[in-house]
């Protein structure tokens, strides 16, 4: 299935990053575009992309929000705020017209849940479960205390208690403003004592409600909903515990009814409170809210839950919030680079603090000189302790694991360093481990880059056509089977944590004239044995597999390495543009090496049995910009040169 790709409004908001926080279950599926006016916004550095976008009380947002839908190719729209919510209901057919669906009921739904004086007329089936609601006029003695808050407010703002009518008159010439009956807790409630107690002050204590959420599909029929008990700090929840709705199932049978006559859609959050005179509602907001990231921790992802089967009616697993769980909402904190920020200009050219594993190998070694030449400062990480008493630099992977290794001083990891095809179990298995420990401790320590250099045979054989990233790996051997494994462990790491992006470069057997190369790689071999002038035998001619020449790989890895990905986990073919058959390839390096074709021997091509290897190198073009450079010919002239013939 081919990524969804959301746009999230309001990122910078609680309720834009607990979508955010939602979508991490599900986030291979997904493509998030932030959406906001804060360059420093905490949930943008979540997103894969982020686009600023203006104010939702600036004349030109629809104008411009429909660029960003645009350009971004956005199917899935979720507003943050209240009042964007409002206005993107308003635009609902404009924004439909342009291909994107909008989470949100219809406006005069949103618009009706606003004006809190009129919950009691405009979802009259529910009436006698909302707080009363009183003009200043009209307000008698015996009514006190009573609280007055914003008609359009919204996170408990300019809430004031009225206890006398010297209050009241305070209050009253404000505009704006609604006078509402106290839900009170019920007398058992742990926070009634401290809620009277500060009541008789004048003083609103929130530190309680019960936050109902319900799901409404296109007939707007109610198909989940759960409940939770919430306890404050400053009107925002800080503590959730799953809440069995069997007191509010009154409730929920009448303002079910109401909403399904004002053509609810998507997700409903009520807020009200236990009293001794039973559940009392005094908020409705027709969107997500700030624990529903919190929620679909305790699985009731009710953001899956829309995008996939009430958006696009695909079957999900159940909504069940937990009942052996309590949610805890306190603080947190992100590190960035600054070059990730979209106010901040960037530099041609930032130096980073690199750290490299493989750097004695084939490949590393020059990988390392061409790093350190562009002014990187790279560290070496080595994975066998002998390479490290002969170096003498860096650090080894026992510093790893002992944690002797701050890896938060490095910007960027590129985790080169494996066993090869041909290595034993045991080999395989320490580079399985290793890999692991690395990858877990760079999301630990919020590295801002990670880059794995996979290979090509995660994807087996095929008959025919070329593997593309989103193919599925189908390893044949314990070599690729190890890769797969690193990259599954990879994937799992950014479900949970999104600070660190994870690169995964899927590498083309790369042809080189080095003996270490040499002993394993098939096409190599034959053309050291041609410049020796002896006669090579293909056993299978017309068997295509993608190759790959040896500055080409370093190439792609470097340009990579300098490349600020904003994706949290992406993969990546790394092939020539071009690919032939092992015959073509051994006749073109032949003629370039100045050798005759009858040194080229080949075994019963017409019964032959196609087992191909062929990637597709697209994607690395077309999003990234890179492409090999090294042409078959150029490969053989370099063989020539190195070996000295």
């Amino acid at each position: 299935m081919k990524k969804i790709t959301i746009g999230i409004c309001s990122i910078g908001s609680g309720v834009g990053q607990s979508v955010v926080d939602s979508c991490k279950f599900f986030r291979e599926k997904v493509s998030l575009i932030g959406l906001g006016n804060n360059p420093l916004a905490y949930g943008a550095f979540d997103c894969d992309k982020y686009a600023i976008i203006p104010s939702y009380y600036d004349d030109q947002y629809i104008i411009e929000i429909e660029k960003i839908i645009k350009k971004h190719e956005i199917q899935i729209l979720i507003p943050g705020h209240d009042d964007e919510a409002l206005l993107l209901a308003k635009n609902h057919e404009k924004l439909t017209n342009i291909g994107v669906k909008v989470l949100s009921s219809p406006y005069e739904l949103v618009l009706i849940c606003r004006h809190k004086s009129t919950y009691a007329e405009n979802f009259h089936e529910a009436a006698n479960y909302f707080v009363k609601t009183y003009k200043a006029i009209d307000i008698k003695d015996e009514f006190f205390p009573l609280i007055a808050k914003p008609e359009q407010g919204f996170a408990s703002k300019g809430i004031e208690i009225i206890t006398t009518r010297d209050d009241l008159e305070k209050i009253e010439f404000e505009p704006g403003y609604i006078y509402q009956e106290i839900a009170v807790p019920r007398g058992q409630d742990p926070s009634y004592n401290a809620f009277i107690k500060q009541l008789r002050k004048g003083n609103n204590l929130q530190v309680s409600e019960i936050s109902l959420q319900l799901l409404f599909d296109r007939n707007s029929d109610l198909v989940e909903h759960c409940a939770t008990y919430n306890t404050l700090k400053g009107g925002v929840p800080i503590e959730i515990q799953p809440y069995t709705t069997t007191e509010l199932s009154g409730f929920i049978k009448a303002i079910t009814s109401s909403l399904k006559r004002l053509k609810a859609f998507g997700p409903i959050n009520i807020q009200g409170r236990i009293t001794d005179h039973g559940f009392k509602a005094f908020e409705i907001n027709p969107r997500f809210t700030g624990i529903t990231g919190l929620r679909a921790k305790l699985g009731f992802n009710e953001v899956e839950f829309c995008i996939f089967t009430l958006i696009y009616s695909i079957k999900i697993k159940k909504l069940k919030l937990s009942n052996k769980y309590l949610g805890i909402r306190q603080v947190a904190s992100k590190k960035v680079l600054q070059s990730r920020v979209i106010s901040i200009k960037k530099e041609d050219s930032v130096q980073k603090n690199i750290l490299l594993t493989g750097s004695t190998g084939m490949i590393g070694s020059y990988l390392l000189k061409q790093l350190s030449d562009q002014g990187h400062s790279v560290s070496r990480l080595y994975t066998q302790e002998k390479e490290l008493i002969d170096n003498k630099k860096g650090y080894s992977i026992t510093d790893l694991k002992s944690g002797k290794i701050n890896l938060s001083n490095f910007d960027t990891i590129v985790h080169l360093g494996f066993a090869r095809p041909n290595s034993t179990d045991s080999e395989i298995h320490s580079s399985i481990v290793n890999s692991f420990e690395l990858a877990t401790q760079a999301a630990q320590s919020a590295v801002d880059q990670f880059i794995f250099i996979s290979s090509q045979s995660v994807y087996g054989f095929t008959s025919n056509g070329k593997f593309t990233e989103d193919c599925k790996t189908n390893p044949q051997n314990n070599y690729a089977r190890a890769k797969v494994t690193v990259e599954d462990h990879i994937k799992s790491i950014t479900k949970l944590s999104n600070e660190t992006r994870f690169t995964v470069l899927r590498l083309a057997s790369v042809i080189a004239p080095f003996d270490s190369n040499l002993s394993h790689e098939a096409y190599s071999s034959m053309i050291v044995s041609l410049l020796k002038n002896k006669t090579i035998t293909l056993s299978t001619p017309n068997r295509l597999i993608s190759k790959i020449d040896f500055h080409d790989a370093v190439d792609a890895i470097d340009h990579f390495t300098n490349y600020s990905s904003s994706s949290v986990y992406e993969v990546v073919n790394i092939a020539p543009n071009k690919n032939f058959s092992l015959l073509e390839t051994m006749k073109t390096v032949a003629q370039e090496l100045g050798k005759t074709e009858d040194m080229i021997l080949t075994e019963s091509i017409e019964n032959e049995e196609p087992n191909n290897l062929v990637i597709s190198a697209e994607k690395a073009e077309q999003q990234y910009d890179w492409k090999s450079k090294t042409s078959l010919n150029k490969t053989a002239k370099y063989f020539k040169k190195h070996l000295g013939y």
